[in-house]
């Protein structure tokens, strides 16, 4: 069962405020979740048909907290 919606996106970086893609195969690493409980969205397309009730909707974080954000939302 798909549990997490994963939405690609910019982030400007630290050092030289240059944007940077995060795809959502990569938030799915930095957030470490297993791959089939994932529906990666990398672009609007990828998102029809998506029923996003019970989804938890992950997107890049400027903070690079993902783990400490991911424990956040699940007890939430």
């Amino acid at each position: 069962m798909k549990k997490y919606l994963l939405l690609s996106g910019q982030l400007p970086s630290y050092n030289d405020k240059a944007g940077h893609y995060i795809s959502a195969k990569r938030l799915q690493e930095l957030y470490n979740l297993p791959i089939n409980e994932c529906i990666l969205a990398n672009d609007e397309q990828d998102l029809n048909g998506i029923d996003f009730n019970n989804l938890i909707i992950l997107r890049p974080r400027y903070s690079g907290d993902y783990k400490e954000y991911l424990q956040k939302v699940c007890d939430e």
